[in-house]
């Protein structure tokens, strides 16, 4: 040891003796790719198999194992351990085109052996939630070492919010140091070191988010409409507390327009009544108030704005059925995402993930195969709809009444020319569709005398 003066002069050196004291690896810098910048995490359910998340680990000191000389059987390496329910299903490297690295140069994106590849510098060992990796004898990772890992994991099977005190990520490490004196017992070790202080892009931990239910209907369905409204019915799994967040997207090629500052309004109240014993649909937390609306401009059509990003005064609560509607202007023509790109989020006040929608967002949430809705290629004049279409329905009496379903009958739908298509019928609010596949009429000589 060496003892100098306040200038450095004057040095003076001592021989230690006794126990020897030692500085336990660390890290400087912890973090998970949180969902800002896109990179990643495209299985965030609950129950999601082969999700992929990106972590960087910064080293503060030398991860070094023993010299293969020495039989001392002290390895070095370190082990990202990850919370309860999640299983390490593989480790790979980042590629470079990661939105996380911007423009910076270099990306440090330093790299380590596949987890089914051993290489020179060690190998992976894969055990339940412990990625473990342990550096072959004589190889080090040393102290400023920037790594960056595609850890695939498995989701849990249960939901499990970012605030949540068991939604830990954390790191152990473990070197052998520079001690060479076999009477030397004491392991150079850490426990386990939560992620933590990771900000931007980074975050200490991801949300497992829930599967809510949901549906929209659109008002018109004719392409170039400017001012068309959405009805919007959604179901939550998990409350997202105060001043939740819900982020509303759309097809991003060719995209619906919901402005630059959207407009969100309540439903009709006769969505609003207690239907009893299915679940009431309740308006936004704080719509009678404020909810501020922001448009989510697309980058092929930066006029247009594909999605809608609502923050509530009040909170979403769990297993609760909300419904609202909001202005959209309809594109110029149908195309295939339309059917396939739609989604919702809901978020807390801190953005932090919650619900999500598991597929694309139907317009009849009971078809086997999932849909969102697409825009028509025709759309009749009013005119000639009142003039040529005939409806009959064999009953007016409520079913509570009867006991019974009715007849609807439809006639004098024209069509501009032959088509193939989706014929599809909106039955006005606290109707329901109850028919058998045989009870589908569609001939002339079974539907005709069912026409007044």
């Amino acid at each position: 040891m060496e003892v100098t003066g306040l200038f450095d002069d004057l040095p003076r050196y001592i021989a230690s003796s006794g126990k020897l004291v030692f500085i336990p690896p660390r890290m400087t810098f912890t973090g998970v790719v949180n969902t800002l910048a896109a990179d990643g995490n495209e299985r965030p359910f609950r129950g999601d198999r082969l999700n992929e998340l990106y972590v960087r680990l910064t080293l503060g000191a030398i991860l070094r194992s023993q010299d293969p000389a020495l039989d001392l059987n002290r390895t070095a390496g370190f082990s990202v351990v990850l919370p309860n329910g999640f299983t390490c299903a593989a480790i790979g490297t980042a590629p470079w085109t990661l939105n996380v690295f911007g423009s910076d140069r270099p990306q440090g994106r330093g790299t380590l052996p596949i987890s089914s590849e051993r290489q020179e510098v060690g190998a992976w060992n894969l055990i339940g939630k412990n990625c473990n990796f342990q550096i072959s004898p004589g190889g080090a990772l040393f102290a400023g070492s920037s790594i960056f890992l595609r850890v695939v994991v498995n989701n849990p099977q249960v939901v499990l919010p970012m605030v949540d005190p068991f939604n830990v990520w954390s790191v152990v490490m473990q070197s052998f140091g520079e001690v060479t004196d076999s009477s030397f017992k004491k392991p150079l070790s850490t426990p386990a070191l939560a992620f933590e202080g990771a900000t931007g892009l980074f975050s200490n931990n991801v949300a497992v988010q829930g599967k809510l239910s949901a549906s929209l209907s659109p008002l018109m369905y004719t392409p170039s409409i400017a001012s068309n409204e959405l009805y919007v019915f959604f179901l939550t799994e998990q409350t997202a507390g105060p001043r939740s967040h819900i982020r509303l997207l759309g097809p991003t090629e060719n995209p619906f327009d919901f402005g630059k500052r959207c407009e969100p309004r309540f439903l009709g109240e006769r969505y609003y009544v207690s239907v009893s014993p299915l679940p009431s649909t309740y308006p936004l937390s704080g719509m009678s108030y404020q909810i501020d609306c922001q448009g989510i401009q697309s980058s092929s059509r930066p006029s247009r704005y594909f999605g809608a990003f609502l923050q509530l005064s009040g909170r979403l609560r769990a297993l609760r059925r909300y419904g609202f509607a909001i202005k959209v202007g309809n594109p110029d023509v149908f195309m295939p995402a339309q059917m396939q790109e739609w989604r919702i989020i809901t978020y807390t006040e801190r953005r932090e993930e919650t619900d999500g929608s598991y597929t694309t967002v139907p317009e009849n949430p009971r078809l086997v195969a999932i849909t969102s809705f697409g825009l028509f290629q025709y759309q009749p004049f009013q005119i000639d709809v009142l003039q040529s279409v005939v409806l009959s329905v064999s009953s007016s009496l409520p079913t509570s009444v009867t006991g019974q379903t009715s007849w609807v009958a439809i006639g004098g739908v024209h069509f501009p020319s032959d088509t193939s298509c989706r014929l599809r019928i909106v039955a006005p609010a606290l109707y329901e569709w109850a028919y058998a596949q045989r009870e589908f009429l569609f001939r002339s000589a079974e539907v005709l005398p069912l026409l007044p």
